[in-house]
């Protein structure tokens, strides 16, 4: 966990308000003062433990089993949700237009909390969704029925970055679609040590597992263009793996990245940037400043 950001994450959750609220923590058996978090909350928690765990898709789906509501939801602990979340989102769960997959906007924000960029929530097809393409879905500020994650399955367990893409690739496979809100649920914090900045590696091999997995379903028109926007994605990550490799010194492992995504980085646009940005890192050792 991140124990210098648990403690705003839960109260974000617990101030709410929200009357019928079952909220489940499991952390792996973190070391960060996290322990010391739960315990002084537990008597507003449903539960909650602090021990090695087999990664965070196991833990998550344990949490779905134990809990008991119709509605289902995570947040990562350096993220927290935005107030009057739960009574925008609550509704749509019931009634005549009764929705089974919920999501509204989620702002990007720094370490200190500042604001960076809004994303909206918007549905996206599945080619779009394997290609990383037009998204308009954002983790923190969705929600589910029982009755999707019952006809879905759980998480899956060998996935430990991109495992929430492919819950999703699944759900538009079962037919289910994004009902979107207008009013912003969450606030997503980016900072060099949450997972999805420190493991971009991971996240290109994961996606192309999901893409192979899934595409099938594709005609092979949309699995042509679905394959273009993963490359064009990434491509924009190997770019970001590159500098980060360069700002630690380790040239080697940046030249050997560039080498082998070759084919890959031709999709970045325009080429005359790429070869610039090659030359620049293969002969000085340093990253072009367009580079994010």
């Amino acid at each position: 966990m991140q124990g210098e950001f648990l403690e705003q994450t839960i109260r974000s959750v617990l101030l709410q308000g929200y009357p019928n609220l079952e909220y489940l923590i499991l952390d792996g058996g973190s070391t960060d003062g996290s322990r010391a978090i739960l315990e002084k909350y537990s008597p507003w928690l449903a539960g909650w433990r602090c021990e090695k765990d087999s990664g965070q898709s196991a833990a998550l789906n344990e949490g779905w089993v134990q809990g008991t509501g119709d509605v289902f939801a995570w947040i990562n602990s350096d993220d927290w949700y935005q107030p009057g979340a739960f009574a925008a989102v609550a509704p749509l769960f019931r009634g005549p237009e009764f929705a089974n997959w919920v999501g509204g906007p989620v702002d990007d924000c720094g370490r200190d909390g500042a604001f960076r960029k809004r994303h909206p929530a918007w549905p996206t097809p599945l080619d779009a969704a394997l290609g990383y393409h037009d998204f308009g879905y954002y983790q923190p500020g969705m929600f589910w029925s029982r009755k999707l994650v019952e006809k879905v399955g759980p998480l899956d367990v060998n996935l430990h970055l991109c495992f929430d893409l492919e819950f999703w690739v699944r759900s538009l496979k079962a037919g289910f679609e994004l009902r979107p809100v207008d009013t912003p649920i969450a606030c997503f914090r980016q900072h060099p040590r949450s997972k999805t900045s420190s493991q971009l590696e991971e996240v290109i091999l994961e996606s192309r597992e999901i893409f192979r997995r899934h595409s099938g379903r594709l005609s092979d028109a949309d699995r042509r263009k679905s394959a273009k926007w993963l490359r064009e994605y990434s491509a924009d990550l190997v770019m970001q793996i590159v500098y980060r490799h360069l700002l630690h010194a380790r040239r080697r492992a940046a030249v050997s990245w560039l080498l082998r995504e070759l084919p890959t980085m031709i999709q970045l646009q325009p080429r005359r940037l790429l070869l610039g940005a090659l030359w620049r890192v293969l002969v000085t050792g340093r990253p072009p400043a367009w580079i994010p």
